[in-house]
């Protein structure tokens, strides 16, 4: 149950990070950010990245309904 809401909150911080982002801005703009762009980022995009943390925190929380299922 702990990794399920680790994960959701780390996903729910990347989409956090991406809504907040404004390049103007040094605080905001972080220096992972300023690198450059990249061509077919895939699923190691944000938007990936922060949409697998929320589908792992899902599986993970059913993992521990089931579990807690069969202890009862």
């Amino acid at each position: 149950m702990h990794t399920a809401l680790v994960v959701g909150w780390a996903g729910s911080m990347a989409l956090y990070e991406l809504a907040v982002f404004y390049p103007s801005d040094p605080v905001l703009d972080p220096m992972w950010r300023q690198g450059g762009t990249i061509t077919n980022p895939d699923i190691w995009s944000y938007e990936g990245v922060a949409g697998a943390h929320i589908v792992f925190s899902g599986l993970c929380f059913l993992a521990a309904i089931q579990s807690w299922k069969h202890d009862f």
